[in-house]
């Protein structure tokens, strides 16, 4: 059974690019760049901490 696919995802260059410097830097889950991502997102989610997300 297959599902549907609704769009395709809108990945920029930029993301792209991004992704592969984390990926090539030998950091994933703690890399700056996810430190950076945690303390942007954390006034959003109205935490006063920053969110730490790790996807297993």
């Amino acid at each position: 059974m297959s599902a549907p696919i609704f769009s395709q995802p809108s990945i920029s260059e930029e993301a792209i690019a991004a992704m592969a410097d984390t990926m090539r830097s030998g950091w994933i889950a703690s890399a700056p760049l996810v430190q950076e991502f945690e303390r942007a997102l954390a006034p959003l989610a109205c935490a006063l901490k920053p969110i730490w997300l790790l996807k297993i």
